[in-house]
């Protein structure tokens, strides 16, 4: 039997703010799909309801699952990290 390696990685996308200081997401979407890890741990991550949701932009644009984990929350947003992954995801437990 062959074991399937497992590609992980990790990846402070700043908030989406680039080292030009402009936000565009599409960039992070171009180095996820560089790096084509099957997990993806992120930081500086936004999940909003009421603006632009980072963390639902990239599950949509790589077809990875996502799951918020969340270092600061509001009424309205959700700020901190976030995992996406190919694998299905059975439960998510926050600690």
């Amino acid at each position: 039997m062959s074991a399937h390696p497992v590609r992980l990685a990790s990846y402070n996308i700043h908030g989406g703010v680039g080292r030009d200081g402009r936000c565009v997401p599409r960039r992070i979407v171009q180095v996820l799909q560089e790096i084509d890890a099957d997990i993806v741990a992120l930081q500086e991550v936004e999940s909003s309801t009421s603006g632009f949701d980072m963390l639902g932009y990239l599950q949509d644009e790589t077809g990875l699952q996502a799951v918020s984990g969340p270092t600061l929350m509001r009424p309205d947003t959700e700020y901190g990290n976030g995992l996406l992954t190919r694998y299905p995801i059975a439960s998510v437990k926050r600690i």
